[in-house]
């Protein structure tokens, strides 16, 4: 089973809610930021020699809603030019 990955725990965080889920704001451009997030609870253990990988990623289409790639104020209500 060499390269087998196995997720045990996963989550969706939009980038828009970093600093507050009332209040969204745009990520800005080359400029480090910092997400703090709980993901949910598992009880997995980890061998001894077992690897652990971290993925990020930008969109999780189509197993969830499309990313619209730039700031909108409500994501379900983009247009396909913002996409």
């Amino acid at each position: 089973m060499g390269g087998y990955q196995l997720p045990v725990s996963m989550d969706i965080f939009r980038g828009r809610y970093r600093d507050s889920f009332e209040h969204p704001t745009a990520i800005p451009a080359g400029q480090p930021q910092r997400y703090r997030f709980a993901l949910p609870s598992v009880n997995h253990v980890f061998l001894a020699g077992h690897r652990i990988m971290v993925q990020i990623q930008s969109s999780w289409f189509p197993l969830y809603d499309r990313n619209p790639q730039s700031f909108v104020p409500n994501i379900f209500f983009a247009s396909r030019r913002t996409m």
